[in-house]
């Protein structure tokens, strides 16, 4: 059910805005009346989307690999490489360029 509003505008604003709406063949209410019509239902739309944006930094994000399960196996140290190849030794050039470089 559509109902009637009185809208006071500068006599400037009317008369341009009349002409307007004549060159695109309609009313100033009709085009008040879409314009309104767009400006609540884009509210809409935001709005839905601030309820989803919020409800997702609600949750946790997921990023792939392995759930830790507790603090020692985060801090194992039997995973990393110098423990899995125990011969694994430092190249002899690289003690001899450190040692001219410090």
């Amino acid at each position: 059910m559509k109902q009637n509003i009185t809208l006071a505008l500068d006599r400037q604003v009317l008369k341009k805005a009349r002409a307007l709406a004549a060159e695109r063949g309609t009313s100033v209410s009709a085009m008040l009346a879409d314009e309104l019509g767009r400006m609540v239902g884009e509210e809409a739309l935001y709005e839905q989307a601030k309820v989803k944006a919020l409800a997702h930094l609600n949750s946790p994000f997921r990023l792939g690999g392995e759930k830790m399960t507790d603090r020692e196996s985060l801090h194992d140290r039997q995973s990393l490489r110098r423990f899995q190849y125990p011969g694994l030794r430092p190249r002899s050039g690289l003690r001899a360029e450190a040692a001219v470089c410090g």
